[in-house]
């Protein structure tokens, strides 16, 4: 068996410590995805329109408020021709409501494709005369969805300075809108 018939099937996640995370095609990854998640066809938080976190704490006494942080891995990492993939990220684990606890939120599920999905298709491929086994995700699937008040309270983000429009940048807690789901 052919080892390199398995490359491509290791993705580093990258740490601030890590060398390649400071690299400039790191940097770019982290700004195509930034670019991509603010383009004005499908923004997912509202960039033009920061807030200061203390107005919408006295005005909204349902809003809560998150950061969100890049996440930089290079894919296929052991082989000649690395690539760096850019995410950027809620970080779920710590959103907070307008009095600084721990936000609650009702029952939420995201079920992406895992591996009973992949061995269920592969086995219908080879049950079916000339089968072909291909299972794919639709373009940037979890932002696709605009969350309306169905959808819960709303959540601000607060994000990395370096990444604050400059209409923000004098602000002392600007915070944005999310407009649509956000990994994390």
């Amino acid at each position: 068996l052919n080892s390199s018939a398995f490359y491509g099937l290791v993705t580093k996640l990258l740490t601030k410590k890590d060398p390649e995370y400071h690299c400039e095609a790191a940097k770019h990854a982290i700004l195509s995805e930034f670019k991509k998640l603010t383009h004005k066809d499908r923004m997912v938080w509202d960039l033009r329109k920061p807030r200061e976190w203390g107005e919408v704490r006295s005005s909204d006494k349902t809003a809560t408020t998150a950061r969100i942080f890049p996440i930089i891995s290079l894919k296929n990492a052991e082989s000649q021709s690395p690539k760096y993939k850019g995410r950027i990220v809620l970080q779920g684990s710590d959103v907070r409501d307008v009095n600084n606890q721990c936000a609650m939120f009702g029952e939420i599920s995201s079920t992406p494709t895992n591996l009973n999905t992949m061995r269920a298709t592969v086995t219908y491929s080879g049950l079916v005369d000339d089968g072909v086994d291909e299972q794919s995700d639709a373009e940037a699937a979890y932002t696709q969805h605009v969350l309306t008040p169905d959808d819960g309270d709303p959540i601000y983000i607060r994000m990395p300075k370096e990444w604050l429009p400059k209409e923000a940048e004098s602000m002392r807690d600007p915070v944005f809108l999310l407009l649509r789901p956000l990994y994390g």
